[in-house]
């Protein structure tokens, strides 16, 4: 075995260790007196109706309006969620609760639970996730049907259907970020375990964006984004200068065969004036399905650079299947990453990754619109074919990124889901 063959395959043994991809929930802003409180919410409540007519929030007497529960909640409430009879609308709710419309929108450090999470016991043996929607002539001011705004924060959305003809799904917006010196605490956002219905033609499964620190931490994980029609915007759209996000075992597929996203998971990096940031992605073990894609640009997995701060994306994207099918187009590719001109340096992980195209449509495609040694590659075991864009400069190939900042250690998958 040559020298750098074995220098590879120590890196690749010993990069990360340790799997623990369990979301690491900050509790330091909520006090430890009172104890948090959980707010149950069954919109088939019939027993006696509390204050207002909604309910108490109780287990044995839940509030029957989810819009409601929101507007009464308190920082660093849990809010548990039945089935119920009928999916939960925004709109509708909103209007009998008589509260202006709008999306569910989650307080400082809460916890929006669906019944499929298990943390407590489920009034049936087979219950389905509860149905979050919004009416499609919504409040046009908050296009989203969930809607997280951080400020000194942790957030988790867990164990929904989310269905939304016209709007994002949830829709992230970022009011404000704690200094981690003074508080001590790193904030981050949970999605995992919903579905996602995205039916608009630029409708967006789950979009989150502007993260003004780096101290921010995003985990995706365990989530379906479904597209319900021909071409749908982004599964899930991550755009933020500076920050952390781990997007690992999530699933991306038409209703039909026909239908696509044009991107299932979109990064991008824009100047907000960060001098000399960093954002760190790990994009761990998805399966990406476009089984007929149109001759328009389809991709995968796109990771775009644009930011002309000089901030720095450090990437690791392992164990991905990703199946471009349809027409033969070279607008089309499996997993593209890009520093366009005047844009910070891209250090890129590629490992144990497998894409699959048709003629003409490359599986792996790099641009480099700098200068020389600003766009780094590691590349091993992966299966598909490669492309360096027209014009773009060399792509320099090295043996190990800087070390991701994520909180908890990870081994490299070996293998796509399914493989």
């Amino acid at each position: 075995m040559s020298k750098m063959l074995r220098t590879l395959t120590l890196f690749v043994a010993t990069l990360f260790c340790s799997y623990a991809p369990t979301p690491l929930l900050a509790t330091s802003y909520c006090p430890p007196f009172p104890p948090t409180r959980i707010l149950f919410v069954n919109n088939c409540n019939t027993l006696p109706p509390g204050p207002g007519q909604f309910g108490t929030g109780t287990y044995d007497n839940p509030y029957n309006n989810l819009f409601h529960a929101l507007n009464v909640s308190q920082p660093c409430d849990v809010i548990y969620v039945f089935p119920g009879n009928m999916p939960y609308n925004a709109d509708d709710e909103a209007a009998a609760a008589i509260l202006p419309d709008g999306p569910y929108t989650l307080k400082d450090n809460q916890r929006l639970l669906g019944t499929t999470t298990e943390a407590f016991p489920s009034p049936c043996s087979d219950c389905d996730k509860p149905t979050l929607t919004r009416n499609s002539t919504g409040n046009p001011r908050y296009p989203t049907v969930v809607r997280i705004l951080v400020n000194n924060a942790n957030n988790e959305v867990s164990g929904f259907n989310i269905v939304t003809p016209t709007t994002s799904a949830i829709n992230i917006g970022i009011s404000a970020i704690p200094d981690p010196i003074t508080t001590g605490v790193n904030p981050n956002i949970t999605i995992t375990h919903n579905t996602f219905l995205v039916s608009a033609t630029h409708g967006i499964g789950l979009n989150l964006t502007s993260f003004p620190s780096n101290v921010d931490l995003l985990y995706v994980i365990e989530n379906e984004f479904i597209a319900d029609n021909l071409i749908t915007h982004f599964g899930l759209n991550i755009s933020f200068f500076s920050g952390l996000a781990f997007v690992s075992n999530n699933s991306f597929h038409g209703s039909i065969p026909s239908f696509v996203f044009t991107s299932s998971i979109f990064c991008s990096v824009f100047e907000r004036g960060n001098l000399g940031g960093r954002v760190d992605l790990a994009i761990l073990n998805n399966t990406i399905s476009a089984i007929t894609a149109p001759s328009t640009a389809i991709t995968g997995i796109t990771i775009v650079n644009e930011d002309p701060a000089n901030m720095t994306v450090v990437a690791l994207v392992a164990a991905n299947a990703v199946n471009i099918g349809g027409a033969s187009s070279s607008n089309n590719s499996g997993i593209d990453i890009s520093s366009f001109s005047g844009g910070g340096p891209i250090c890129l992980t590629l490992v144990n990754n497998i894409v699959s195209t048709p003629v003409n449509v490359p599986g792996y495609i790099f641009n480099n619109g700098n200068e020389t040694g600003s766009f780094l590659l590691t590349n091993y075991n992966n299966i598909g074919t490669f492309e360096t864009g027209i014009g773009s400069a060399p792509i320099t190939y090295t043996y190990g990124c800087p070390d991701l900042r994520f909180p908890f250690f990870f081994e490299i998958p070996l293998l796509p889901p399914g493989f």
